[in-house]
């Protein structure tokens, strides 16, 4: 008799942990559902959650850019579905690059991680036996940006609601003994500025003429050397730097953060 009551009390005791496992289960992993309300009108865009029916704002109406669901997925691994949200800020048009944010509910609350990116190409998301991973690219550029050598890939994870960076590659920006850059047209943005320099070691100081394009915060510059040559400085680089370096007696220049041109004898190549 002692055997079956220990054995129906064993029993009831499993049933009811089963019941309950599968309940708390339900709970964890059903209860959440996102929300996206899209117009053509951003002002009238909004992206909310239920939980269990009840309802919870996560972009409310009015903010100023657009927004997207990148992807749902529990990625701090606490049971409860997040979502991944991709900010538009250029809503359309190429003026501007993204970010990402994840908003996660903690069992109470949603709760959102910081900002992330200045991404122009879409965030690599991956997904292993060590959890998901974060990759995306800043590259500053824009209307008005002359924001150079800081484009940068970094690599995320998320630790309970929150990104965590866990590595960087950064732009490396090589020195210049002379320069003209972009930011210096600020306010001049309708004048030619010059930068003058013996390129060429004859003892007359060469010109770098620049005008600046606002539409993308960067410049167009030729060279005219004291003895009567021209040379169209290729691409359209925020920074044109005069480098300690020489190719053929004729000063290296750098383009930007790390781009040289030598001089081949008739003119600058890559």
């Amino acid at each position: 008799m002692k055997n079956i009551f220990n054995f129906l009390l064993l029993s009831g005791l499993l049933f009811f942990g089963i019941v309950f496992g599968l309940l708390a289960s339900d709970k964890n992993h059903d209860e959440i559902s996102y929300h996206y309300i899209h117009d053509d009108n951003f002002d009238d865009q909004e992206l909310f959650a239920k939980v269990t029916g009840e309802r919870h704002t996560l972009i409310g109406k009015g903010v100023k850019f657009c927004f997207r669901i990148e992807k749902i997925a529990d990625f701090n691994n606490n049971g409860h579905e997040d979502v991944l949200v991709r900010k538009v800020y250029g809503c359309g048009a190429n003026c501007c690059a993204d970010s990402y944010q994840i908003f996660s509910y903690d069992g109470v609350v949603f709760r959102k991680t910081e900002v992330i990116g200045y991404d122009w190409d879409g965030i690599e998301i991956i997904n292993n036996s060590n959890g998901f991973k974060f990759i995306v690219e800043s590259v500053y550029e824009g209307f008005g940006n002359t924001a150079m050598c800081y484009n940068k890939v970094e690599t995320f994870r998320m630790v309970d609601y929150d990104f965590e960076l866990i590595e960087v590659v950064k732009d490396q920006k090589l020195s210049a003994i002379a320069e003209i850059r972009s930011s210096e047209f600020e306010d001049r943005e309708d004048e030619t500025l010059y930068l003058e320099y013996d390129l060429n070691g004859d003892g007359h100081n060469d010109t770098i003429s620049c005008t600046y394009w606002s539409r993308w915060g960067r410049m167009g510059c030729q060279i005219n050397f004291a003895n009567g040559d021209t040379y169209k400085v290729p691409s359209t680089p925020k920074r044109v730097g005069v480098m300690e370096s020489k190719t053929n007696n004729v000063h290296d220049l750098v383009l930007e953060c790390d781009e040289v041109i030598k001089w081949n004898g008739v003119g600058y190549e890559r």
